[in-house]
């Protein structure tokens, strides 16, 4: 499976660096939307990979088409008009088999009967299907556990996502296949590759100590400040500090009292890389950074740059006293402290970075 992994990588890195394939540099969010409608997913015709795998790099997918369009990408479905219902077709039937086979299993072992579906028993179900498939896995490891790996909390916070970006009438069939190939990718990038992982991770600890260092000194020229006359401290969202004293009190309290950064374990950045961003970002994010994961092999470089950026905006808010605690563990709800809307600034800037310096491979 990692050569048909590696053989789709570097075919869609072929594809997507061919100057036969041309879309204008800037178009419309609905001027995208009909060239991708009219262009690329014609019905009743063959998809061009090609166009395709161009579109996805350089716009934005149209929400109610992203899961049709990573599918094709992924190899999931065919981009082949006459082979797509076919190919569908046994997709759907290898995950009947195997979602029929771990009801009989549910039934005779702990007495259940057909699995609800609420999200939380379709991640454990999507789970348990994928560890069915893999010939490696014991029978007695389909019991729901508590993931211990780092990539068993991967996979199980990859599958949360899918799950509840899939809403049609047999949620299985997507949820299954979309788990396992977007585990498999990042898989691929990190787990067979322990030194590219391993040089990202002492890319983001030196980034946290350059901030650890910039905030330190932002405490010392607060306290060396009189209480007017204060510089604002720059800020990537768009909540703007007020430069009276009582904010200059609450900022050297949090920068002089709060030590987060030594929550950032080597783990917790790990885990943000091989879950692909989903232990830290919410939905809608995410699944734009997935966008162009899937494309090819820029799934470090992509994910560096946005934890870097959540990092600095987090120490931004901290700065300025808006946050009183911060706790960082594992899976890390940052949306209780950065806005969905801020999110989406800094993963549009990550992708932005990475593509105008030509990452993207």
């Amino acid at each position: 499976m990692t050569r048909q992994v590696n053989f789709r990588a570097n075919f869609l890195e072929k594809i997507c660096s061919s100057a036969g394939v041309e879309f204008a540099e800037s178009l419309s969010a609905e001027a995208a939307r009909k060239v991708l409608e009219d262009q690329i997913l014609k019905e009743e015709s063959d998809v061009d990979l090609e166009k395709l795998a161009q579109f996805t790099l350089k716009y934005q997918i149209p929400a109610n088409r992203r899961v049709a369009i990573w599918k094709i990408l992924l190899g999931i479905s065919s981009c082949y008009a006459e082979a797509k219902t076919l190919i569908n077709q046994h997709r759907k039937e290898e995950a009947d088999m195997l979602l029929r086979s771990l009801q009989v299993m549910r039934k005779t072992s702990i007495g259940l009967t057909d699995p609800p579906f609420h999200e939380d028993d379709l991640v454990s179900t999507v789970l348990a299907m994928i560890k069915l498939a893999d010939s490696s896995v014991s029978l007695s490891a389909l019991a729901y556990n508590n993931p211990i790996s780092i990539s068993q909390k991967s996979l199980s916070l990859i599958a949360k996502q899918v799950v509840r970006l899939c809403t049609n009438a047999s949620p299985w069939v997507n949820d299954y296949w979309l788990t396992l190939s977007l585990n498999k990718i990042l898989s691929t990038s990190f787990d067979d590759n322990p030194n590219h992982l391993t040089s990202l991770v002492n890319d983001v600890r030196l980034h946290i100590n350059n901030l650890d260092k910039f905030m330190q000194q932002r405490v010392y020229d607060l306290k060396s400040q009189s209480s007017f006359g204060v510089p604002r401290t720059r800020f990537l969202s768009d909540q703007k500090p007020k430069p009276n004293r009582q904010q200059q009190d609450a900022e050297i309290s949090g920068l002089d009292n709060f030590k987060w950064f030594d929550q950032i374990t080597d783990e917790v950045v790990r885990l943000f890389f091989r879950s692909g961003g989903s232990s830290w970002l919410s939905s809608e994010p995410l699944y734009r950074l997935w966008d162009k994961i899937i494309i090819g092999e820029a799934a470090g470089s992509i994910l560096k740059v946005a934890l870097m950026e959540l990092l600095t905006s987090l120490s931004q808010h901290i700065s300025a006293g808006t946050l009183d605690t911060l706790v960082v563990e594992n899976e890390f709800h940052i949306e209780h402290h950065l806005s969905h809307e801020m999110q989406l600034k800094i993963v549009g800037h990550a992708i932005e970075s990475v593509f105008r310096t030509g990452m993207f491979k």
